[in-house]
């Protein structure tokens, strides 16, 4: 709101401004997760599993199975393309109920280019995990934000579903045969159950449904490794760099510049 002062001679003198904002919103960004394997955070060359030492949340396995294919080697996650069943590991890290939830991640493909792997990344919410009352056993059903290198095209793709649990993927037209660090973002409206997916930093998928939506809120990093394929030791895929982070808004209200 402007103010003006009318003098004697009647000619108009600016004093001043005075802005009166009725709210104000505030945004709060927070890091909820962030794993680099690195020996400073507790991990070691071996197996994921129970990794890292000395910490509060470990990365778990399903009930009654044990993850395999998943091993901390020189500071990277290498994901072991075994031949056998699905194997899922789990990560938990604080309820996100709302607002923005953030993860970011690097991967690299290491076999050749004329074959391919199945590896996931996923953010889920886990008290989805015993919809099918399998004591929260894992299925791909009950998972939310599914991104992964399939073995179908040799392409990255994602789920684009109904938030019901439907299997319907998306491919993004990103090629990760050849071997290069592809770094991958994804943002999940937790308010619209929706997510965006990057990948060298290029926006590859839009508005994209949850394979299952949540009922609490995202509070676990899933991995995947399908052991759809056999290859060689020194193959499959390596993963760095993860950091997950949320963004919430607030508005504070009768807020004013000048009182």
């Amino acid at each position: 709101m402007r103010v003006f002062w009318r003098s004697q001679s009647g000619k108009m003198w600016f004093l001043g401004a005075i802005f009166m904002l009725a709210s104000v919103m505030s945004v709060h960004a927070e890091t909820v997760l962030s794993i680099d394997f690195s020996t400073a955070q507790g991990y070691s060359d071996g197996p994921l599993l129970g990794q890292p030492a000395g910490a509060a949340d470990v990365w778990s396995e399903e009930p009654g199975t044990v993850p395999v294919g998943f091993d901390v080697q020189n500071g990277k996650l290498h994901f072991d393309q075994h031949g056998g069943a699905n194997s899922f590991i789990m990560i938990s890290f604080p309820v996100t109920k709302s607002g923005m939830i953030t993860a970011t991640w690097e991967w690299q493909y290491l076999g050749p280019a004329d074959s391919s792997v199945d590896n996931g990344f996923v953010l889920s919410d886990s008290s989805n995990f015993n919809l099918d009352g399998d004591d929260s056993a894992i299925d791909f059903n009950e998972n939310g934000a599914m991104v992964r290198m399939t073995a179908a095209s040799g392409m990255i793709n994602a789920v684009n579903s109904d938030g019901a649990g439907a299997g319907t993927y998306a491919d993004v037209n990103v090629d990760y045969r050849d071997g290069r660090v592809i770094p991958m973002k994804i943002e999940v409206d937790l308010d619209n159950f929706s997510y965006d997916v990057w990948a060298d930093g290029v926006l590859v998928g839009d508005d994209f449904g949850l394979r299952r939506n949540p009922q609490n809120g995202f509070d676990t990093l899933v991995l995947w490794n399908s052991g759809s394929a056999v290859h060689a030791l020194e193959e499959g895929m390596l993963l760095d760099d993860i950091v997950i982070s949320t963004e919430t808004a607030s508005f504070v209200p009768n807020w004013s510049l000048f009182k």
